[in-house]
């Protein structure tokens, strides 16, 4: 008996390619994955980073995805056959940034995002939106100006943001500059506003968010800092020599300092330390910084006392007559000084237990770091190719999952499938 045949379901076109610039460990393919409408309108299929780093943790996490290198190189041709329906870049901060001595367009750095821009007017099939993330004074460099009337000529609408993470009620602060633009309709706001007031945004595409900020225990990851618990450990050493540095939080708080790629080597203004004592208090904290400030000159004498001693008995007396003298050393000798300086802070017979390591101060696992940033939990830095130090950097060097998916919520609404 013959059997009618099944009539073959029509196949679903696929969707647009959606295309990562300087793409990190991924932060913004997940915000695009996030909002609410980016994953009918397009998949993240390509990413562009120099940083083997990044791009072993991006492929990853996201396999699916293509990792590609150098941007610079690009064409307007290149750029062209990607068929990218949207651009998300997070272009280098240095040149913008006070570290980076703001060289802006004159910075080597910048000079692949500057041919990004040239490139749009000259582009066959440019992309239908962009979302842009930067450090705060971008806004301010001709590199801005430059972009914004690109868009201009390009017949592109756009809007610019100054949005802090803490705006969510996430408690970590992360200031950064953003711009998105489409060619499809025009903002409310003229194109070229520059938005630092964002409760109107808020209000429309995150009604639900709670009066304050979660705590940061929620954001823990016992079982990754555990497995790197050695390596998140502040040593005596750096108590002793950085105390009043340190931005110490308790995982009841509802607050942390932006972590920058400087974390871990840099106590001041590179992110906050979490307190793992649960018997200690901002007093405790308070009494111990005052003890270790008082101990601290003659723990500093008994550190010199060693280093001269055993640089008296390895240096020429003239070299030596120098470091006496306080004069400067180049050389092997300057580094002999380096050597004998560590090797003492590291001696327990030189240098006592720190008061402030009863309150067993540790740095934030990367993973921790990533869960403050919006990563999903299941986001893994490969512990073969990624050690501690790197996932720092490079969660420092990334940004906020949840804000990328706001202002894609605002680009993209309405927006024709």
């Amino acid at each position: 008996m013959d059997h009618p045949q099944q009539e073959a379901q029509p196949q679903a076109p696929p969707l647009p390619p959606v295309i990562e610039f300087y793409s990190g460990i991924g932060g913004l393919a997940y915000g695009w994955s996030r909002s609410r409408r980016g994953p009918s309108l397009g998949r993240a299929t390509t990413a562009f980073d120099i940083n083997e780093h990044a791009n072993a943790v991006h492929s990853h996490n996201r396999p699916e995805c293509q990792i590609v290198g150098d941007i610079l190189a690009l064409t307007p041709a290149d750029l062209d056959a990607l068929a990218g329906r949207y651009w998300l870049l997070s272009p280098p901060c240095q040149p913008y940034s006070r570290r980076g001595n703001r060289l802006g367009a004159d910075d080597p750095r910048a000079q692949s995002f500057l041919g990004m821009i040239d490139a749009l007017p000259v582009m066959q099939n440019p992309p239908e939106g962009l979302l842009i993330e930067n450090v705060l004074g971008f806004e301010r460099d001709e590199t801005y100006a430059r972009l914004c009337k690109t868009l201009d000529d390009c017949g592109y609408y756009h809007q610019s943001f100054i949005f802090n993470a803490n705006a969510l009620m996430i408690p970590n602060s992360r200031p950064r500059f953003f711009l998105i633009a489409r060619k499809s309709r025009a903002f409310p706001s003229p194109s070229g506003t520059l938005h630092t007031d964002l409760s109107w945004l808020l209000a429309q595409y995150r009604p639900d968010l709670p009066t304050s900020p979660r705590p940061i225990a929620d954001y823990l990851r016992p079982s990754a800092a555990a497995t790197r618990a050695a390596h998140l450990a502040i040593p005596n050493a750096q108590l002793w020599k950085a105390a009043a540095q340190y931005d110490v939080v308790w995982p009841a708080d509802t607050r942390s300092c932006c972590f920058t790629k400087a974390y871990g080597r840099h106590a001041r203004g590179s992110g906050s330390v979490l307190c793992g004592s649960g018997d200690a208090t901002r007093a405790t904290l308070d009494l111990a910084l005052a003890a270790t400030a008082a101990q601290l000159p003659a723990v500093a004498a008994a550190v010199d006392a060693r280093v001269r001693d055993r640089l008296a008995k390895r240096m020429p007396p003239p070299v030596y007559a120098r470091v006496v003298a306080g004069k400067p050393l180049a050389g092997k000798y300057a580094r002999m000084v380096d050597e004998e300086r560590a090797n003492a802070w590291a001696d327990s017979e030189v240098v006592p237990r720190c008061p402030l390591a009863d309150l067993e101060l540790r740095h934030f696992a990367p993973e921790e770091m990533a869960a403050l940033h919006g990563f999903p939990d299941d986001l893994e830095f490969p512990a073969d190719k990624v050690t501690t130090k790197q996932g720092w950097q490079l969660v420092g060097n990334s940004l906020n999952v949840e804000v990328v998916a706001v202002l894609l919520d605002y680009l993209l609404d309405d927006e024709d499938e």
